[in-house]
């Protein structure tokens, strides 16, 4: 919060109670259905597969997620937007922008040198690496004729975030709370957000064909790195469980 709006005092002892509810839903709601939703991953994995099905399911399930934050936190965000003064609200909205240039320049970048699909796809197999440790040639140069299917997502994704912070700014500045509330719960109801929803839809059935080709391809050393990983993941959700429990 800090490094968008500066809060005083009073805004703040406002804020505090209303990021403690929200915490408080998400600790007591939210913390079991993520451990729930890895440790299903992780015993499907060690099974030995993973199917196009079952991904799908996931996708389901980690999207589930998403919009349930976004719906319990939509409250909070409108009350904070009342607290603000004009020229916090300004500040916010001139940050945002500073932070969309930044991205702009990169992607103009990297374009200007052709190297914007090379980035990407770097970008991805510097992820699955994350995952399952050093890939070999052999399986980088595979992946890469893979993943060179993805469509870009970054400028129509840019163009569509500028054009929904504009928006917020005036329903702030005119005080429209009821439709803040809407903008930010159904945020992907404009013109503008259709082709970035066709090309994120496209992008999922191309994870959902290949994520299953990239498992069958790893070595069992591999495979068991990323099993392990879902298990910190499960371990790390069942701590705060236990420690929201003992509060």
């Amino acid at each position: 919060m800090d490094d968008y709006v500066d809060l005083n005092t009073e805004q703040e002892e406002a804020f505090e109670p209303l990021l403690t509810k929200f915490m408080d839903w998400h600790r007591h709601t939210q913390l079991a259905r993520y451990k729930q939703t890895i440790a299903a991953t992780q015993v499907s994995l060690s099974k030995g597969d993973i199917s196009e099905q079952e991904l799908e399911q996931l996708f389901i399930e980690l999207r589930s997620f998403w919009e349930d934050f976004r719906l319990e936190i939509t409250p909070l965000l409108v009350d904070v937007a009342k607290l603000m003064s004009k020229e916090q609200v300004d500040a916010l909205f001139a940050k945002l922008d500073e932070d969309n240039q930044e991205l702009a320049d990169k992607i103009l970048e990297l374009k200007k040198d052709d190297q914007y699909q090379a980035e990407k796809i770097k970008n991805r197999l510097s992820g699955i690496e994350n995952w399952t440790g050093k890939l070999s040639k052999q399986q980088k140069n595979w992946l890469k004729t893979e993943l060179i299917r993805y469509k870009t997502v970054s400028p129509t994704n840019l163009a569509y975030r500028k054009a929904w912070q504009a928006k917020a700014k005036g329903m702030i500045e005119q005080k429209q709370w009821a439709e803040l509330g809407s903008h930010i719960q159904l945020p992907y109801q404009s013109e503008k957000a259709k082709t970035l929803i066709e090309i994120r839809r496209y992008n999922q059935a191309i994870s959902t064909e290949l994520y299953p080709q990239i498992w069958q391809k790893l070595t069992a050393k591999q495979k068991k790195k990323v099993i392990s990983k879902l298990g910190e993941y499960v371990e790390d959700f069942e701590s705060l469980i236990g420690s929201q429990n003992k509060e």
